[in-house]
Protein backbone atom coordinates (compact mmCIF):
# COMPACT_ATOMS: atom_id res chain seq x y z
CA UNK A 1 0.00 0.00 0.00
CA UNK A 2 1.04 3.43 -1.19
CA UNK A 3 2.27 5.96 1.76
CA UNK A 4 1.82 9.58 2.64
CA UNK A 5 -1.87 10.97 1.14
CA UNK A 6 -2.63 7.06 -0.05
CA UNK A 7 -1.57 7.84 -3.20
CA UNK A 8 0.77 9.81 -3.76
CA UNK A 9 4.57 8.80 -3.84
CA UNK A 10 7.22 9.98 -1.20
CA UNK A 11 10.43 11.06 -3.14
CA UNK A 12 13.37 11.58 -0.42
CA UNK A 13 15.31 14.89 -1.46
CA UNK A 14 18.12 16.11 0.59
CA UNK A 15 16.83 13.95 3.85
CA UNK A 16 13.26 15.83 3.30
CA UNK A 17 10.16 13.95 2.09
CA UNK A 18 8.08 15.17 -0.61
CA UNK A 19 4.45 14.04 -1.41
CA UNK A 20 4.62 13.61 -5.54
CA UNK A 21 6.94 14.81 -7.88
CA UNK A 22 8.24 18.52 -8.89
CA UNK A 23 8.56 19.61 -12.30
CA UNK A 24 10.97 21.92 -10.47
CA UNK A 25 13.40 18.93 -10.06
CA UNK A 26 14.12 19.15 -13.91
CA UNK A 27 17.52 20.24 -15.10
CA UNK A 28 16.12 22.01 -18.28
CA UNK A 29 14.42 25.06 -18.43
CA UNK A 30 11.97 24.51 -20.32
CA UNK A 31 11.18 21.38 -18.33
CA UNK A 32 10.89 22.96 -15.42
CA UNK A 33 8.50 25.76 -16.91
CA UNK A 34 6.65 23.35 -18.88
CA UNK A 35 7.05 19.72 -17.43
CA UNK A 36 3.65 19.46 -15.10
CA UNK A 37 2.29 16.85 -17.42
CA UNK A 38 5.76 14.58 -17.29
CA UNK A 39 5.28 15.53 -13.24
CA UNK A 40 1.37 14.66 -13.32
CA UNK A 41 2.16 11.40 -15.60
CA UNK A 42 4.83 10.51 -12.92
CA UNK A 43 2.87 10.38 -9.59
CA UNK A 44 -0.04 7.93 -11.46
CA UNK A 45 3.12 5.85 -12.67
CA UNK A 46 4.09 5.54 -9.22
CA UNK A 47 0.74 4.56 -7.99
CA UNK A 48 0.22 1.99 -10.95
CA UNK A 49 3.61 1.10 -10.39
CA UNK A 50 4.61 1.06 -14.02
CA UNK A 51 8.25 2.17 -14.86
CA UNK A 52 9.03 2.22 -11.38
CA UNK A 53 8.42 0.03 -8.43
CA UNK A 54 8.67 0.18 -4.45
CA UNK A 55 6.61 -1.98 -1.88
CA UNK A 56 6.23 1.25 0.41
CA UNK A 57 5.70 4.20 -2.40
CA UNK A 58 9.14 5.62 -1.22
CA UNK A 59 11.88 6.23 -4.04
CA UNK A 60 15.63 8.70 -3.79
CA UNK A 61 15.26 11.47 -5.67
CA UNK A 62 17.18 10.44 -8.54
CA UNK A 63 15.46 7.31 -9.21
CA UNK A 64 12.00 9.55 -9.37
CA UNK A 65 13.66 12.38 -11.58
CA UNK A 66 14.61 9.30 -14.32
CA UNK A 67 11.30 8.50 -14.07
CA UNK A 68 9.87 11.99 -14.60
CA UNK A 69 12.04 12.58 -17.56
CA UNK A 70 11.02 9.29 -19.30
CA UNK A 71 7.47 10.51 -19.40
CA UNK A 72 8.98 13.78 -20.19
CA UNK A 73 10.10 12.21 -23.25
CA UNK A 74 6.61 10.42 -24.18
CA UNK A 75 4.74 14.01 -23.16
CA UNK A 76 7.13 16.72 -24.16
CA UNK A 77 5.18 20.06 -23.85
CA UNK A 78 5.02 22.51 -27.02
CA UNK A 79 4.61 26.02 -26.95
CA UNK A 80 1.50 25.63 -24.85
CA UNK A 81 2.54 23.08 -22.91
CA UNK A 82 0.53 20.23 -23.03
CA UNK A 83 -2.67 21.46 -22.74
CA UNK A 84 -5.05 18.15 -23.85
CA UNK A 85 -6.38 15.55 -21.58
CA UNK A 86 -7.10 12.98 -24.53
CA UNK A 87 -3.48 13.19 -25.67
CA UNK A 88 -2.10 13.08 -22.28
CA UNK A 89 -4.27 10.05 -21.26
CA UNK A 90 -3.30 8.60 -24.73
CA UNK A 91 0.24 8.98 -23.81
CA UNK A 92 0.21 7.42 -20.97
CA UNK A 93 -1.71 4.14 -21.94
CA UNK A 94 0.68 4.21 -24.36
CA UNK A 95 3.93 3.91 -21.82
CA UNK A 96 2.00 1.71 -19.67
CA UNK A 97 1.50 -0.48 -22.48
CA UNK A 98 5.54 -0.60 -23.51
CA UNK A 99 5.70 -1.37 -20.05
CA UNK A 100 3.19 -4.22 -19.81
CA UNK A 101 0.22 -2.62 -18.33
CA UNK A 102 -3.59 -2.28 -20.51
CA UNK A 103 -5.38 0.78 -19.06
CA UNK A 104 -8.12 2.47 -19.97
CA UNK A 105 -8.33 6.14 -19.17
CA UNK A 106 -11.60 8.28 -18.28
CA UNK A 107 -11.34 11.37 -20.10
CA UNK A 108 -13.90 13.91 -18.80
CA UNK A 109 -14.49 16.79 -21.14
CA UNK A 110 -16.90 18.61 -23.43
CA UNK A 111 -19.63 18.63 -20.43
CA UNK A 112 -22.03 21.37 -20.08
CA UNK A 113 -22.68 21.15 -15.93
CA UNK A 114 -19.84 21.69 -13.43
CA UNK A 115 -21.23 18.71 -11.62
CA UNK A 116 -19.96 16.28 -14.31
CA UNK A 117 -16.22 16.67 -13.59
CA UNK A 118 -17.10 17.22 -9.59
CA UNK A 119 -19.08 13.82 -9.70
CA UNK A 120 -16.25 12.29 -11.42
CA UNK A 121 -13.44 13.32 -9.16
CA UNK A 122 -15.77 13.01 -6.19
CA UNK A 123 -15.96 9.37 -7.00
CA UNK A 124 -12.30 8.56 -8.35
CA UNK A 125 -11.02 10.14 -4.89
CA UNK A 126 -13.49 8.08 -2.61
CA UNK A 127 -12.40 5.23 -4.27
CA UNK A 128 -8.77 6.64 -3.03
CA UNK A 129 -7.66 6.38 -6.32
CA UNK A 130 -5.80 8.96 -8.09
CA UNK A 131 -6.76 11.53 -10.68
CA UNK A 132 -5.18 13.50 -13.43
CA UNK A 133 -6.78 17.40 -13.99
CA UNK A 134 -5.86 19.72 -16.24
CA UNK A 135 -6.43 23.44 -15.54
CA UNK A 136 -5.04 25.57 -18.39
CA UNK A 137 -6.89 28.58 -17.83
CA UNK A 138 -9.06 29.87 -15.50
CA UNK A 139 -10.35 33.53 -14.57
CA UNK A 140 -10.20 33.19 -10.56
CA UNK A 141 -7.23 35.05 -9.03
CA UNK A 142 -5.99 32.40 -6.35
CA UNK A 143 -5.93 29.96 -9.55
CA UNK A 144 -3.35 32.17 -11.29
CA UNK A 145 -0.77 30.24 -10.20
CA UNK A 146 -1.96 27.10 -11.66
CA UNK A 147 -2.79 28.14 -14.67
CA UNK A 148 -0.41 28.74 -18.10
Amino acid sequence: MMVGLDWFPLIEKDQTLYYGGDQAWFHGKWQREAGCASVCAANLAAYDQIGITSNDGHYKLDIYLQLMNDLYHCMTPGINGYPHARKFADAYVKYAEYHGRRLVPEVVRDWADIKVPKLCLFETLSRKEPAALLVLLHKAPKMEEYTW
